[in-house]
């Protein structure tokens, strides 16, 4: 039987994800799509050069309701999408009964525009 604390709780991610939530896909490895509702961060976004190209890198915290998809054990390349873009999980930060959080990175683009770049083939 869960306590007051916990029943309120989860009321409150519960009208928390209604307000802020937004949709996205969440694809286990080796497993189907579930949609559901999670709060998505946007942390950091960077760019990192590469022989061939410069990588525009963002990363996000995304937290949703376990209860959404009891199935779903969350791990490391499994990916969830957001916004049209796949953002693959790197880590799994915290997880319990009822709130799930992990940590995903997308690369969202690649500029071969400048000269180094053209050279490599």
């Amino acid at each position: 039987m869960a306590s007051k604390f916990e029943t309120e709780y989860e009321s409150a991610f519960e009208r928390m994800l209604d307000l802020h939530g937004d949709d996205i896909t969440y694809t286990p490895v080796g497993g189907s799509a579930v949609s559901i509702t999670a709060i998505v961060s946007e942390q950091d976004a960077d760019q990192t050069t590469e022989l061939d190209a410069r990588y525009f890198v963002r990363e996000a915290e995304v937290v949703f309701a376990r209860r959404q998809s009891e199935e779903i054990t969350p791990a490391r390349d499994d990916v969830v999408n957001w916004d049209g873009i796949d953002w693959p999980v790197i880590s799994v930060p915290d997880r319990d009964a009822e709130v799930v959080t992990v940590l995903v990175r997308a690369v969202t683009s690649r500029d071969r525009s400048h000269e180094r770049f053209k050279r490599v083939r």
